[in-house]
């Protein structure tokens, strides 16, 4: 549960994240922009876009959610009758015993899931770690002017994701070790790794609340530094763009 929760958010990020970059980029290319822009700020357009995107993102999980529910309600009427006594009563004694030890053992793990506070980690991280990457990629994206310059700019935001899913992997052993506390705790790394961290139980409040306030922090702070680069990025036309000509519209 912990592996497929961090990676899923994994999949999430480069998922959607990608999905605003090309986004920005028609519209950019198209230059459908220079009428939007007429009618409507930088920065609104700009979150529209993640939002609405992010939206999708949650409906998208909503459906996935009921059909797991109801999966999970098929398979618990399926294994009530699979060990029926009625139809079992022909079966090696052995066998059946220990296929009931093999599904009381799976229902005391999940059990012992705590599945409000994964449920409520994962909502809470999805959101945030959305925004800080989804704004990252709109605000990079709208520096660029086609595909090969699009690769050179975001792959620095991508780098971050790739070293959390290695960490991840090697987490999973020892959850409470040095590398897995402060890398759920560093915003960049925190989206994966904290939500694979709550499968495992609660970890101390102070570890989860610092987490939870330096996602919120770096959240407003990439938005307010992306709007800064999209408000200019998005009109530029004709060249290529720098990290060192970004850091100068930071300024403007």
């Amino acid at each position: 549960v912990g592996f497929g929760m961090g990676f899923l958010m994994y999949i999430v990020i480069f998922m959607y994240g990608a999905m605003i970059m090309r986004s920005v980029m028609e519209e950019k290319t198209n230059r459908i922009v220079e009428i939007i822009l007429s009618s409507v700020k930088p920065f609104k357009l700009m979150m529209g876009k993640i939002l609405g995107v992010g939206a999708v993102g949650l409906t998208q999980y909503a459906i996935w959610i009921t059909l797991l529910i109801i999966i999970n309600f098929v398979m618990a009427l399926f294994v009530g009758d699979l060990v029926n006594p009625n139809q079992m009563a022909g079966a090696n004694a052995e066998d059946m015993e220990a296929a009931m030890e093999m599904i009381e053992t799976l229902q005391a793990q999940f059990s012992s899931l705590p599945i409000g506070l994964i449920v409520f980690g994962f909502l809470f991280y999805f959101v945030t770690g959305y925004i800080l990457y989804a704004a990252m990629y709109a605000g990079l994206a709208s520096a660029v002017n086609d595909e090969s310059d699009a690769q050179t700019l975001t792959f620095p935001v991508a780098v971050p994701i790739i070293i959390s899913i290695i960490i991840l992997s090697g987490m999973l052993e020892s959850p409470n070790s040095s590398i897995a506390v402060w890398s759920s705790i560093i915003p960049f790394f925190a989206p994966v790794i904290m939500p694979a961290r709550l499968a495992f139980g609660m970890p101390p409040v102070w570890q989860l609340l610092l987490s939870a306030t330096l996602m919120v922090i770096t959240c407003m702070s990439a938005v307010w530094l992306a709007a800064k680069i999209y408000r200019v990025g998005i009109l530029m036309r004709g060249k290529k763009v720098t990290f060192r000509e970004i850091g100068k519209w930071l300024t403007y």
